[in-house]
C-alpha cells in the first residue's frame, strides 16, 4: 500500500521500484547511506539516463531499430509462408500453433520483461533476450518436425518480448532528451517497417520453397546487432543495480508473473482459435476466455493487495496518460496491422501480381512512412505538444482505411491505392512513437519508466492481435458468404481456400475459367470490408487523444539541467516518490 506518514518520506526511491518485494523500513535508519556503504544503489532511472553522442549512440540506435525490425517481421511473417511449411511437415494438426506460439509467448511476457531493467543492467538483458530470439530463429529454420517447429516459434517469442522492452529501455538511456523523440521514431518506424513487408518477405521465400530461410535470415542481420552492443553498450546501465544477484531476484512479484502469463495466453489463445479451430461457441474457446478471465481476476486482486510492489503497480496504470497512451497503442497498431496485412493479400488475389511485387507497391507507405517519422522526430520538441501528432495521424489512417473499403476487382486504378497508401503512411508515422513518448514524458525520471514501456508495448502486440483476430472472421464470413452469392459449391470453396490468396487466379483458371470474375469480386469485397476494421480503431483513437491533457514537450530544457545538474534524475526521482506518497496526483520532475 502507498505509505501516508512522513517518517515514510525517508524511504530510498529504489523502494517503490515495480515487481519489488521490499523489506520493511527501518524507522530509525538514516535516511541516506553513506556513499561507500556496499549496499548503496542509484535509483533505477539514474542508470537509465546516461545520453551519448557520436558514433557510439546512432550505431546503438541503428542496432536497436535493426531488432525491433525482425521482431515486428516474425509477427507476420508466418501468413504467407504456412503453405509450403505444411506441404514440408505434411501435417496440418498443429497449424493455428504456427503463428499463435509467437505472438502468444511475445504477449505474455511483455509485462515480466519490462520489470527487468529495473533490476538488472541493460546491456546483459537485451544481448540474452536477443540470443534466446535468434536460437529459436535457428530451430525454426532447421526444425525437422512440427513439434520442433513450434517450439522454436515459441522461443523465439519470449526473446522477443524482452529485446522490445529492453531496446526501448536502451534507447531511452543513451539519447539525450532531445533526441528521444527522434530515437522512439526511429525505433518505432522499423517495427512498423517489418509489419508492412513481413508478408511480402515471407511470400517471396515461400514463392521459391525457401520457406526456412524466413527465419534464418534474422541469424545474420542479429549478429549485426549482437556485435553493436558489443562493442558500444559495454557497462552501460550498471550503475544502481548494485547487490547480491539473489537478493534483485527476490524482489521480483513471481505470484503476479504467474497469474498474468497464464492469464493473457488463455485469452489469447482463445481469440486465434474461434472461429478458426473451434466455433466461437464451443466448450473449448468459451472454457478459455473462463480461465483466463478468473486469473485476471486473482492477478488484479493480487496486485492491489501488493500495491506499489506489484508487477504492474496501481500507481502507473491509474495515471491517466498512462492509460490512455496505452489505449491509443493498442488502437494505433491494431489500424496498422490490418491494412499492412491484407493490402499485399489484395495485390495477390485481386490482381493476380506475385509476392515480389506486391512488395514493390507496398513502397508508398513504408516511403510516406519514413517521412512523418522523420517529421515528428525534428519537430516534436518544438511543437512542444504531442496531441497534434494523435489528431492529425489518426485522422489520416481512419481517412487511407475508408478509402480502402472502395476498392473494386477491375476498376481501381494504380494512383487511387499509391494516394491511399501516402496517407496511410503519413498517418502512421505521424503517431507510431507518440504512445511511447507521452509513457516517457509522463514517467520521466521515475524508476517505473521501464514499466510504462512494457505497457505500451504490451498494448501494440494485443491491439494486433485482436484486431487480426476480428478482421480475419470478417474476411472469412465475408469471403464465404459472396462464395455462396456467386453459385459455388462446398468442393469449388475448399479448393480456393486451400490454394491461398497468391495463387486465386491459377486455380480458379485451372479448374473454373468460367467464375473467374464472380471470385475476384469476392476477394475483393471480402478484403474490402476488413478496412471497417481500422476505421472503427483510428475513430477510437481519436477520441482516446481528446482526452489527454495538453501537455508541454520540455526537451531542451530537460537537456540544459542534464548538463548542468548531474544530480537532476535522482532528485527527480525523490520528487515523484514523495508526490506519490503523498498521493498528489502528477509528480513535477525537476527541469520539467
Amino acid at each position: 500500500m502507498r505509505p501516508t506518514s512522513p517518517q515514510d518520506a525517508s524511504k530510498g526511491p529504489s523502494e517503490y521500484t515495480s515487481g519489488v518485494a521490499l523489506p520493511e523500513a527501518d524507522p530509525e535508519a538514516a535516511p541516506t547511506a553513506a556513499p561507500n556503504d556496499s549496499t548503496t544503489s542509484t535509483p533505477p532511472s539514474a542508470a537509465f539516463h546516461q545520453p551519448m553522442t557520436g558514433l557510439p549512440l546512432y550505431a546503438i540506435l541503428i542496432s536497436i531499430c535493426i531488432g525491433s525490425f525482425l521482431l515486428s517481421t516474425d509477427v507476420f511473417i508466418i501468413s504467407t509462408a504456412i503453405p509450403s511449411i505444411t506441404t514440408t511437415f505434411h501435417d496440418t494438426t498443429l497449424l493455428p500453433w504456427y503463428p499463435a506460439s509467437y505472438s502468444l509467448t511475445t504477449s505474455t511476457f511483455l509485462p515480466l520483461t519490462g520489470i527487468l531493467p529495473t533490476l538488472f543492467p541493460l546491456a546483459p538483458i537485451y544481448q540474452t533476450f536477443l540470443l534466446l530470439f535468434l536460437a529459436g530463429s535457428a530451430l525454426c529454420g532447421a526444425a525437422p518436425t512440427v513439434p520442433v517447429f513450434i517450439a522454436g516459434r515459441a522461443l523465439a517469442g519470449v526473446g522477443a518480448a524482452g529485446v522490445a522492452t529492453a531496446g526501448l529501455a536502451v534507447v531511452l538511456a543513451v539519447t539525450p532528451p532531445g533526441m528521444r523523440a527522434m530515437g522512439l521514431g526511429m525505433v518505432s518506424g522499423a517495427f512498423a517497417l517489418g509489419v508492412v513487408l513481413a508478408p511480402v518477405v515471407g511470400g517471396a521465400f515461400a514463392e521459391r520453397g525457401e520457406w526456412r530461410w524466413a527465419f534464418w535470415v534474422n541469424l545474420p542481420v542479429g549478429a549485426v546487432t549482437v556485435g553493436c552492443m558489443v562493442l558500444f553498450f559495454r557497462g552501460r546501465g550498471e550503475r544502481g543495480q548494485k547487490g547480491a544477484l539473489w537478493e534483485r531476484v527476490r524482489r521480483v512479484d513471481f505470484v503476479g508473473g504467474a497469474l498474468l502469463v497464464p492469464a493473457c495466453f488463455l485469452v489469447l489463445l482463445a481469440m486465434q482459435w474461434g472461429g478458426v479451430k473451434y466455433p466461437w461457441r464451443s466448450g473449448m474457446v468459451i472454457g478459455l476466455f473462463a480461465g483466463g478471465g478468473l486469473l485476471l481476476v486473482a492477478f488484479i486482486v493480487w496486485e492491489r493487495h501488493m500495491g506499489d510492489h506489484a508487477l504492474i503497480p496501481g500507481s502507473v496504470v491509474r495515471r491517466r496518460a498512462v492509460a490512455l497512451g496505452c489505449a491509443f497503442a493498442f488502437c494505433q497498431m491494431g489500424g496498422l496491422a490490418v491494412m499492412s496485412y491484407y493490402l499485399p493479400e489484395w495485390f495477390q488475389a485481386v490482381q493476380g501480381v506475385g509476392p515480389m511485387e506486391s512488395g514493390v507497391r507496398v513502397l508508398p507507405s513504408v516511403i510516406s512512412q519514413i517521412v512523418g517519422i522523420v517529421v515528428v522526430g525534428a519537430f516534436a520538441v518544438r511543437a512542444r505538444f504531442y496531441n497534434p501528432w494523435l489528431f492529425v495521424g489518426s485522422t489520416l489512417m481512419c481517412i487511407a482505411a475508408g478509402l480502402y473499403t472502395t476498392f473494386t476487382a477491375f476498376n481501381t486504378p494504380s494512383r487511387a491505392w499509391i494516394g491511399f497508401q501516402i496517407l496511410q503512411g503519413l498517418g502512421v508515422g505521424l503517431t507510431m512513437q507518440v504512445s511511447t513518448l507521452i509513457l516517457q514524458q509522463e514517467l520521466e525520471g521515475s524508476p517505473l519508466l521501464p514499466v510504462g514501456v512494457s505497457l505500451g508495448l504490451f498494448s501494440q502486440y494485443l491491439g494486433a492481435t485482436v484486431s487480426q483476430v476480428v478482421a480475419g472472421s470478417i474476411f472469412n464470413t465475408s469471403l464465404r458468404r459472396a462464395f455462396s452469392e456467386a453459385g459455388l459449391g462446398e468442393e469449388q470453396v475448399g479448393l480456393l481456400l486451400q490454394s491461398g490468396t497468391a495463387h486465386v487466379r491459377q486455380a480458379v483458371e485451372t479448374a473454373f475459367p468460367d467464375l473467374l470474375v464472380p471470385v475476384l469480386d469476392a476477394y475483393n469485397f471480402a478484403i474490402s470490408r476488413v478496412y471497417f476494421v481500422p476505421v472503427v480503431t483510428s475513430v477510437v483513437a481519436f477520441v482516446v487523444a481528446s482526452f489527454l491533457r495538453w501537455r508541454r514537450i520540455e526537451g531542451d530544457k530537460a537537456e540544459n539541467n542534464q548538463s548542468h545538474e548531474p544530480q537532476a534524475d535522482d532528485q527527480g526521482v525523490a520528487k515523484y516518490v514523495a508526490s506519490e506518497m503523498r498521493g498528489g496526483g502528477e509528480a513535477k520532475m525537476v527541469g520539467a
